[in-house]
């Protein structure tokens, strides 16, 4: 089994409805691709560089979540579709995903 996990930012300048209405299609586009999910909210930071010589840590202002799925097998069309959308709706430069082989234990 194949887990995913995304990291994304509801950026830009929505309503909280639009946000709401966006994150809902995010969730109803993993299901149709991946057949369920975990969705956790987090807090974070990410480092940015002002200048050439000066680093500056920029603390997440954003809600941010943490999206698992967990698969069968590899689905790196499907996860860039789903990327390429969650980037468009929400104003982001980029979503960051970790992908692992994990095993599964069902009881």
């Amino acid at each position: 089994m194949i887990r995913y996990e995304l990291y994304f930012a509801l950026g830009g300048k929505h309503t909280d409805n639009a946000e709401q209405v966006h994150l809902e299609k995010v969730l109803e586009k993993v299901c149709e691709s991946f057949g369920g999910y975990s969705l956790q909210k987090i807090q974070g930071g990410w480092g940015h560089q002002d200048s050439q010589f000066e680093e500056l840590w920029v603390m997440v202002e954003e809600d941010s979540y943490r999206l698992t799925l967990i698969t069968e097998s590899v689905k790196p069309d499907k996860l860039s579709s789903l990327c390429d959308y969650i980037k468009r709706n929400f104003q982001q430069e980029e979503v960051m995903y970790t992908e692992e082989e994990v095993k599964v234990v069902r009881i």
